[in-house]
């Protein structure tokens, strides 16, 4: 095989200087080569039926282009040819189902070597000083069949200079495989003859970024022919999900077959499109900015039914990663209609600013008008349900939290265009979507329906209703103040900050529950009370000393709210053990938020003090360790969270200025905060 790949590269880099007979000469070495590799095969198998692995498929297929290209340029002697041809032939099985590919390339090359032909009066192995620049490489070395062509090969090295063409770019992706231009068009006529599919694996495997265009346009006519072969190639997909082809190639196809109304493209994508977030990027910016308004305008409504509803609520074995896939394309379609309506309504404020009349056809709005006029067919009531039931199906993980953002995205945005940011007919259509969310919501999990009656503003309980409230506090804390009616519900009372940090704990993702513990909470707290068996106390009474590792201190509002949340998830811990880890995790993405608060804070005041927050995080660390199991502080490689975890510690001392052991710290504290030190 190796000999093989050599033989091709030689042909290639020296096709348009090479006489007939030496032509004839390389294209008998690889039918050789060749039947050699398929003896070899064949060696233990009954049926005499080859079967090769992908890298030899490689070489066999290098060689029949060369063949194809080199007998289809030029007659070539047949002397030469006769045997190796023969030996081939014997060995080579015959076309039938079930047969690799090879197989079928093998015998279009042979049918284009024509044996009838006169020898030229050439001797096929003479070789002169031209023939050996021109076959020797620079920077490589001849295998052994070829060295043994001439004897002074090695003396030649030396005498060759390297010719440079002037013309061609350095930086240039573009790789010619013939010089020839009849090899090429040899080349291009075995490539044209080809199945469908074989035929546009071969087009996909010579393609460029920069002639990705021209490839789709003759996949676009293999397509035409077969599409579910074509398909199965193109959206072939690696062990992870990723596609097989690099994404700037494959992206400019997919879109030209979108652009085309090729055939069948909406069920093939639907069905085999890559889990390879990169590849719908780099195809959503290419149809964003070369499609023309119609396709703009129905395409995004097809994907969010068809990448991402339908695989949101998937069943398939990767179901969490076609999730985690369909939330990241409903994020970029969500964030580019955003950015369309921002575009449109300051279109509207120069104009009026300039005293004009608003143009709705204006040539700067006109693509993103059509994108919004899309949401008069776009599922989107489905899609806020969809995104609800994942954020809310498995708290605290990559997913839910893709899914959580996105659909603060989306239902943000529908608010907008409900509220008539855009035209009638686009808000009437809209509205109706909202509608079917809101009929939808009662059967969703908790979270899941207090994001759309946070956002909505759909009917609820009165518990709901505040858990919604601090929720949309939490969602809007950057764009509003604190709404009064949650300040009213904690002078009446209403609010249990304990009840609704364990509420949260338990549904939330890890990022609204931080912006409830650390931005919300704190402002409402003080006047907040809990629920003891003594009656209500007043949170601003709260005694937040642990010794020994946490003496009496007063805290902020927000290390308050942050002791709050600790208490809760170690009683959590008491009641399963199994969720230390989870407990612990959140405990460390929440501390380190806070940490970079206080570094925040630090940049205005002089007095911002991180070691409350730090003795604080090694009493809760400390308590975690003495209900759970602690074996794994021993192991080998320790579960990825007590390493954060340490590490966090680690990065707290340090910037209180606190490097020495702390005094009362438990066994178990001690060799937690040693796995800093080893990782």
């Amino acid at each position: 095989c190796s000999i093989a790949d050599k033989l091709v590269d030689v042909a290639r880099s020296a096709a348009s200087k090479l006489k007939p007979g030496l032509k004839a000469a390389l294209v008998g070495e690889a039918l050789l080569l060749v039947a050699r590799i398929v003896e070899d095969a064949n060696v233990g198998r009954a049926d005499q039926t080859p079967h090769v692995v992908p890298r030899t498929e490689m070489a066999l297929h290098g060689c029949s282009l060369l063949v194809a290209a080199f007998a289809g340029s030029a007659p070539l002697p047949a002397s030469v040819l006769r045997e190796p041809h023969r030996r081939l032939l014997e060995v080579l099985p015959a076309v039938g189902p079930g047969v690799q590919e090879w197989v079928h390339d093998w015998n279009q090359a042979l049918e284009l070597i024509d044996l009838d032909t006169l020898d030229e009066p050439v001797d096929a192995w003479t070789l002169t000083t031209e023939d050996r620049n021109a076959l020797w490489p620079l920077s490589d070395s001849l295998p052994e069949p070829f060295a043994e062509l001439w004897l002074s090969s090695v003396s030649t090295v030396a005498k060759v200079t390297p010719t440079v063409d002037p013309q061609k770019p350095v930086a240039t992706l573009h790789v010619d495989l013939y010089a020839d231009p009849g090899a090429r068009a040899a080349q291009d006529a075995v490539t044209a003859a080809l199945p469908p599919g074989r035929r546009t694996e071969a087009l996909m495997t010579a393609a460029q970024a920069e002639t990705a265009e021209a490839t789709a346009m003759l996949i676009l006519e293999a397509w035409a022919e077969a599409p579910g072969a074509c398909a199965a190639a193109l959206l072939r997909q690696q062990t992870d999900g990723s596609s097989a082809w690099p994404a700037p190639v494959l992206a400019s196809v997919l879109m030209v077959l979108v652009q085309q109304n090729a055939p069948g493209w909406r069920a093939a994508l639907a069905e085999g499109f890559p889990l390879d977030r990169a590849l719908f990027d780099v195809s959503w910016a290419h149809l964003c900015r070369t499609s023309s308004s119609t396709t703009s305008t129905e395409y995004w409504p097809w994907a969010i039914g068809a990448l991402c509803i339908a695989r949101l609520g998937g069943v398939r074995v990767d179901a969490a990663r076609g999730a985690a896939f369909a939330a990241h394309v409903a994020m970029r379609i969500g964030n580019t209609l955003k950015a369309d309506l921002m575009a449109q309504q300051a279109e509207r404020e120069f104009q009026a600013a300039l005293g004009e009349k608003v143009q709705e056809d204006d040539a700067t709005t006109g693509i993103s008008s059509s994108r919004l006029a899309g949401l008069r067919i776009a599922p989107l009531g489905a899609l806020l349900l969809s995104l609800a039931e994942a954020a809310c199906k498995t708290p605290q993980t990559a997913t839910s939290e893709l899914a959580d953002e996105a659909l603060e995205s989306w239902a943000q945005f529908a608010a907008s265009v409900a509220a008539g940011a855009i035209g009638s007919n686009v808000s009437h259509a809209l509205l109706v979507q909202l509608a079917r969310a809101q009929s939808g919501a009662a059967a969703l999990g908790c979270y899941g329906r207090l994001h759309l009656i946070a956002i909505l503003s759909c009917n609820g309980d009165d518990k709901s209703n505040i858990m919604a409230r601090l929720l949309r506090a939490c969602l809007l804390r950057d764009q509003v103040g604190l709404p009064q009616s949650l300040r009213q519900s904690v002078v009446a009372d209403c609010l249990d900050p304990l009840q609704v940090l364990s509420t949260a704990l338990c549904q939330w993702p890890t990022r609204r529950l931080s912006a409830l513990c650390l931005h919300v909470l704190p402002e409402l707290l003080d006047g907040a009370s809990v629920q003891t068996k003594h009656g209500l106390v007043r949170m601003e009474n709260l005694d937040c000393s642990v010794p020994p590792l946490q003496p009496h201190v007063v805290l902020s509002p927000m290390l308050k709210s942050l002791y709050c949340l600790m208490c809760c998830a170690v009683a959590r811990t008491h009641r399963d053990r199994s969720e230390a880890i989870a407990s612990l995790r959140i405990g460390t993405d929440v501390t380190r938020l806070a940490a970079a608060e206080l570094v925040r804070a630090t940049a205005t005041s002089k007095n911002t003090d991180v070691r409350p927050l730090l003795a604080l995080f090694r009493t809760f660390v400390q308590a975690l360790l003495a209900v759970a199991p602690t074996g794994e502080l021993d192991a080998n490689e320790p579960h990825p969270v007590l390493v954060s975890a340490a590490l966090l510690l680690r990065s707290l001392r340090a910037q209180a200025g606190m490097e020495e052991e702390c005094k009362g710290a438990s066994n178990s504290l001690r060799r937690l905060e040693a796995l800093s030190t080893s990782a």
